[in-house]
């Protein structure tokens, strides 16, 4: 087992092939979760889930929130989640809108006090509105 990074965010749900420090995301052939027959992976491809992954991350960037997401969890393209610290889940829904519901937890994060805990409903499922659910 190599050293794990800190400061970045660990992608769950894909896993990378011959990973090079500042090279670009190429998933590995086959990830150990594909051998699962139930597992929510088994409906992508990795080359999706490594798509989704770098319009996540590319999303997070752009709004500044890379410092905030310690995870990001592709393993099933309908229910993509983030953590943000031990504080928040974040659930994005599928992989529609995601421009858009990045640029809004911006703007949720932002109004929620540092002592708040809980999930952050971004799947815009009800009205187009966030949803905050406290633990």
């Amino acid at each position: 087992e190599g050293t794990v990074p800190t400061g970045y965010a660990k992608i769950t749900g894909v896993l990378a092939g011959n990973p090079t420090v500042n090279g670009a995301l190429r998933p590995a052939a086959k990830a150990e979760s594909d051998e699962q027959p139930d597992s929510a992976v088994q409906s992508s491809t990795p080359e999706e889930r490594a798509g989704a992954a770098l319009e996540i991350l590319a999303g997070l960037e752009k709004n500044n929130l890379m410092s905030d997401v310690t995870e990001v969890d592709v393993s099933a393209l309908y229910d993509l989640r983030l953590r943000c610290g031990e504080q928040y889940e974040v659930r994005l829904g599928g992989s529609s809108e995601l421009a858009y519901k990045l640029s809004y937890l911006s703007q949720v994060l932002s109004q929620l006090e540092e002592y708040q805990a809980g999930t952050i409903d971004l799947t815009l499922a009800e009205g187009r509105t966030a949803r905050f659910v406290s633990n």
